[in-house]
């Protein structure tokens, strides 16, 4: 059994939140979830290890770069 599955609640919020936009930063989801950005770090490294989403990293024209997470096929396929 995976760490998603024992333990629902903000894990599967964050899933839902990417299925419905797609792609997403650790910041804006922090923001639509309303906990903090290290939270939602911490539940985003456990569901990449669970090979649920992943990251990949974009610099922004100004500023630092940005790891943006999306559903892998794996968690695409929780959904109906």
């Amino acid at each position: 059994m995976s760490t998603a599955e024992r333990v629902p609640g903000t894990r599967e919020q964050i899933l839902v939140l990417l299925r419905r936009h797609g792609r997403l930063s650790a910041p804006r989801l922090a923001d639509l979830l309303n906990i903090s950005p290290v939270g939602v770090r911490r539940h985003l490294g456990l569901l990449e290890l669970d090979g649920l989403v992943e990251s990949t990293v974009e610099k922004p024209k100004r500023g630092r770069p940005v790891a943006i997470y999306r559903l892998t096929d794996a968690g695409l396929e929780r959904f109906p």
